[in-house]
């Protein structure tokens, strides 16, 4: 009897970190994307325009994506429009 309720506790407990892991990564995958529109929009603000490349904001607004964990799809038409930005867990 005792160790029914011991794999139990054990299931629950297992159950609870493997969905607190998973929110872990949605919350990250958010937040990388808040931090490439916030740095989007600084450009914007600052310089009148939208950068044409990603790496523009990496090397001049201290942007860091890690792209070993995420693949980011930046798309700017023009340097007035609002880039189109995507990012994907790998």
């Amino acid at each position: 009897m005792p160790t029914g309720i011991f794999i139990l506790l054990l299931m629950l407990f297992l159950g609870g970190v493997f969905r607190l892991s998973s929110f872990n990564r949605e919350q990250e995958l958010t937040l990388t994307k808040q931090a490439i529109r916030k740095a989007v929009v600084q450009c914007y603000a600052i310089e009148g325009m939208y950068p044409a490349e990603l790496s523009y904001l990496e090397d001049n607004y201290y942007l860091r994506i890690d792209y070993d964990q995420y693949y980011v799809m930046y798309d700017c038409i023009a340097s007035n429009f609002m880039p189109e930005i995507e990012v994907f867990e790998r």
